[in-house]
């Protein structure tokens, strides 16, 4: 479904890799911290069936909201691209310490089923008792913008299959109250959490990021002028072409607390952060705009919702996650990222084989 290239699939490639080279010494952290890391066992359980398989349904929304733009005296308009995703079904596994999943789009429930922009994301993750290491990789293939039309829920969509857009990322976190708060219960149904209790969490994320324009296009913006014989003309933007590679450094403060009850069998675990850090440019075309500083800050906030059954055998996890955050994206400082994602999930438990996972696991 998505023409990956050779390039694209070797970043994919490295970042496996990666995550494989760190799982080892990652491992190695884990056993001698563990070792001194005492939790309340009255509080946090873990299953003797220890590694699960499951499969699952989300949906995804990337909104790009670009800064205002005068293209009148007396008129601005905030222009707004979106990703175009539907409806995805996958499944994953966890075993040991490696978290793995893959889903494929469904095209019938595309939001503009008459073009072929496409996006991807492939993430891979580790949970500790105490920290969280996480990699992903997000790939859009064209853009699609939505007019102003305020009296159309359903938006008209222009498609802008020259703009794309990649995202390489880390994160590692790390859960304060690890004694008593579980986030692979609250967030994995890893392990069960008999009592409801909370957490401070810190985290770092560092991107790479890669925005290009492969052709001059010009976008009827949906909006409209009169002149000064008093015909109406549209308003066009002019979309030059350009690339742009830029790295980001972000740190993310926040709470999460675990409602449980029936022993943990049910739970709900609301979570809500702030974030602020810096994105750099390290490379761009000749066509960027020259004004765009060199580094700019980075503020925004993130929020999410799980709703969780939990039993030894299998469990039923469905959670909400929607995150906000202003930089210099798309070229223009003050430009918005909106990503929202719903998530349904059915896991089935099993225990793990005395022999390891190619040698590794």
């Amino acid at each position: 479904m998505f023409s990956y290239r050779f390039v694209d699939h070797l970043k994919l490639l490295l970042l496996f890799v990666l995550l494989l080279g760190i799982s080892p010494l990652h491992a190695e952290i884990n056993f001698l911290s563990q070792s001194w890391l005492s939790r309340d066992t009255n509080r946090i359980k873990t299953y003797a069936k220890a590694e699960s398989v499951w499969i699952d349904a989300s949906a995804v929304s990337t909104t790009f909201t670009l800064a205002p733009l005068k293209v009148s005296p007396d008129q601005t308009i905030k222009p707004q691209l979106v990703s175009n995703t539907g409806l995805t079904i996958g499944g994953g596994f966890i075993y040991g310490y490696l978290i793995a999943e893959y889903s494929v789009l469904l095209p019938s429930t595309l939001r503009d089923k008459s073009n072929n922009a496409r996006s991807a994301h492939l993430g891979l993750a580790k949970n500790a008792r105490n920290y969280g290491i996480e990699g992903s990789f997000t790939k859009i293939n064209g853009l699609l913008y939505l007019s102003p039309d305020s009296n159309d829920v359903f938006r008209p969509l222009h498609q802008l299959g020259n703009i794309s857009y990649r995202n390489y990322s880390g994160t590692f976190s790390y859960f304060f109250n690890y004694k008593r708060f579980s986030y692979r219960a609250a967030n994995q149904c890893y392990e069960l959490q008999t009592r409801s209790a909370g957490s401070v969490i810190a985290s770092v994320t560092s991107s790479y990021q890669i925005l290009r324009s492969k052709d001059s296009a010009v976008l009827n913006s949906g909006y409209t002028s009169k002149t000064d014989s008093g015909n109406v003309v549209p308003i066009n933007v002019a979309i030059g072409k350009f690339s742009t590679h830029r790295m980001a450094l972000v740190g993310n403060i926040g709470y999460s607390y675990n409602f449980v009850w029936s022993g943990g069998k049910w739970s709900c675990n609301p979570a809500f952060s702030a974030l602020v850090g810096t994105d750099h440019t390290i490379l761009r075309t000749e066509g960027d705009k020259k004004d765009l500083p060199a580094f700019t800050f980075v503020r925004g906030l993130s929020w999410g919702l799980n709703f969780s059954y939990n039993c030894p055998d299998y469990y039923v996890l469905c959670n909400y996650r929607g995150q906000t955050a202003t930089s210099g994206v798309m070229l223009i400082p003050n430009a918005s990222v909106n990503v929202q994602s719903l998530h349904l999930e059915v896991g089935y438990r099993f225990r793990r084989s005395e022999k390891k996972l190619c040698g590794v696991f």
